[in-house]
């Protein structure tokens, strides 16, 4: 039907109504009968064709994380951010806008976060459990919490809190975090 590749591995709505879906071969866009497909072929952009994540900002703007880097898609074009100060690692695992505006990008090398146009890193140089940043979500009071392969992190006021199977936790490899409208923080992990 015009999909790229069957295997999704992110998704996002932007408010213009597109569909954006993710995947091994490139970017799609879905207006509701048709897919247009960002890839390596038409995109000089894109430098490799694995998308892993997707995000609007409150601008608008797309962000998209592939697996060499992260892009940005405004008014029809795609600016890349590879080799952008402070970005650390461009194998990009997961997007995230938290509740001031600021985009969380988490990667195979660390976690970034997008402020004053440059990358601040965060590693385990400064207390996180691991380095392999696999999912985020807000806290619903101005922190933020970071799955990794490693266990799970909290992020508020400078200051890091890590969780792991020994706090109860089925297993330390982190996959999907979700905060629920009743303040509950879900966690999916491989185990």
């Amino acid at each position: 039907n015009g999909l790229p590749q069957s295997s999704v591995l992110s998704m996002a709505q932007t408010r213009d109504g597109y569909l954006w879906l993710g995947t091994y071969e490139g970017l799609a866009r879905f207006d509701g009968l048709n897919f247009t497909v960002f890839d390596k072929s038409n995109t000089p952009e894109m430098e490799s064709n694995g998308i892993k994540a997707l995000a609007e900002d409150r601008e608008g703007r797309l962000w998209v994380g592939t697996t060499a880097g992260l892009l940005r898609y405004h008014h029809g074009r795609f600016e890349r951010f590879t080799g952008s100060p402070g970005l650390r690692n461009p194998f990009v695992l997961c997007l995230h806008i938290d509740f001031s505006g600021s985009l969380w990008v988490g990667t195979t090398g660390g976690l970034h976060v997008w402020q004053n146009r440059r990358f601040r890193s965060f590693t385990t140089a400064q207390g996180l459990s691991a380095n392999y940043i696999t999912s985020l979500a807000d806290d619903g009071a101005g922190g933020l919490w970071i799955g990794t392969g490693q266990g799970l992190n909290h992020f508020k006021n400078g200051k890091i809190q890590t969780f792991d199977p020994s706090h109860g936790l089925p297993h330390g490899d982190i996959r999907a975090l979700h905060l629920d409208k009743q303040g509950t923080l879900w966690i999916g992990t491989s185990g």
